[in-house]
């Protein structure tokens, strides 16, 4: 630890104390002048001081003293969560979702809308502009924006260089956004976003290392280690849905063959669901649809907790696959915890357990002796929570300055 604070500056020592505060105050709601001395282990006086420039900032707040068996009631101190909020994206394959989130992960509003099918880069972007402005964000203090988009992102020049299933190429996001709003833009994979949403509200809140696992229309992973997202030399880790798993498989939209994706995903599973049926295998699917082209994904879903025979089958077969995937990524990393996520988890244990079974069977046994397999318990918006919490990681990091944040430059009108 000594060699660790040897190696700070002046500047980056305050900026790592100020940070240390709020995330006291994060974890235990509220805590006074001595119980933040004594959690921190800093002086009375330096915490006292730290207290000023957070209030000042308007990141915290006096809320009363509280009673003690002796002496003077000591005041509490809190968040102040209703004062910044984040501006949060979400860019899907076929939705986009805009929402003001506060500082405790709390969706203020949110809007969503359906794109129209190979939407083209500014024909979405007219979406996830209108969306925006019904969030009436003008009047929030607004720390900045978050996008999370599928496929790989380049964090640092704003670009969405590669979602497959939206077949865009190196599309300038931040750039498009800022002709707009003033605000300062994040943009990340979707998959990394939600890791750091499960970090901060989610399932990944304990442990060192996690993996956050997106299974819908694609497959990803966020991974979670040392306090950062992993992202990779080039920002590209966690794409275990193009592992390739059959060599002479389909064709996935990566451009590779038998990708997992091809295998485990939303759409392949409903095309195999369709494709069975068609051939003569009975499902509920299709009385529910009523004929074969008008089943959906939902269709699946309702069917499978029917427990309908195939699309339980078809679904368990994906979940293990997927486990398998898995496995390698465990193997390498041994995480504390696998955070399974997306749609899939509609189809509540049918996907969960065959996966959690391969994860078990197919990974090396030292790796899995603490390890925990979980669901995702943040719900629906779990993607715009993870949107906004890369702003909030930004907040709550130690290494960034208040000073570099948009802090107290937005004025909210009344």
């Amino acid at each position: 630890m000594s060699h660790f604070f040897a190696k700070l500056s002046r500047e980056q020592m305050k900026t790592y104390n100020q940070k240390l505060i709020l995330r006291l105050l994060k974890e235990h709601g509220t805590l006074s002048k001595a119980q933040l001395s004594e959690f921190s282990q800093l002086t009375v006086p330096a915490v006292t001081g730290f207290i000023k420039t957070l209030c000042d900032n308007k990141l915290i707040e006096e809320v009363g003293p509280t009673k003690t068996s002796r002496g003077r009631f000591p005041s509490l101190f809190r968040l102040k969560t209703d004062n910044i909020h984040v501006l949060a994206v979400t860019i899907a394959t076929s939705h986009v979702k805009a929402s003001i989130i506060d500082l405790n992960g709390q969706i203020q509003k949110i809007y969503q809308a359906s794109l129209p099918p190979n939407s083209a880069p500014d024909q979405a972007m007219e979406y996830v502009r209108k969306l925006i402005d019904q969030c009436q964000h003008d009047r929030y203090h607004i720390l900045g924006l978050g996008i999370g988009v599928h496929g790989i992102v380049d964090i640092d020049e704003g670009l969405l260089v590669f979602p497959p299933q939206l077949s865009w190429r190196s599309y300038p996001i931040v750039e498009e956004l800022k002709k707009s709003y003033s605000y300062p833009i994040l943009v990340d994979n979707d998959c990394n976003a939600m890791a750091i949403g499960e970090r901060w509200f989610g399932s990944a809140k304990e442990g060192q290392t996690s993996v956050t696992l997106n299974v819908d229309y694609g497959i990803g992973a966020g991974i979670y280690m040392n306090n950062s997202v992993f992202r990779g030399s080039h920002h590209a880790a966690g794409q275990i849905g193009h592992t390739t798993i059959e060599e002479n498989g389909p064709t996935c939209p990566c451009g590779n063959d038998g990708c997992l994706e091809m295998f485990a995903s939303e759409p392949s599973i409903l095309r195999h669901l369709t494709s069975h049926i068609s051939s003569g295998v009975a499902s509920i699917a299709k009385d529910i649809a009523g004929d074969v082209q008008s089943i959906r994904i939902n269709h699946l879903y309702d069917a499978a907790l029917l427990n309908d025979e195939l699309s339980c089958s078809l679904i368990s077969r994906a979940g293990t696959l997927t486990g398998k995937g898995v496995s390698g990524l465990i193997n390498i990393l041994n995480p504390d915890r696998i955070i399974l996520t997306g749609g899939l988890l509609r189809s509540e244990d049918t996907f969960f357990e065959p996966f959690k079974k391969a994860i078990l069977d197919h990974s090396i046994k030292s790796n899995t002796r603490h390890l925990e397999v979980l669901k995702s318990n943040l719900g629906e918006h779990r993607d715009v929570i993870g949107a906004a919490s890369l702003w909030i990681d930004k907040l709550f990091n130690s290494q960034v300055t208040l000073e570099s944040l948009n802090i107290q430059s937005t004025k909210v009108n009344s």
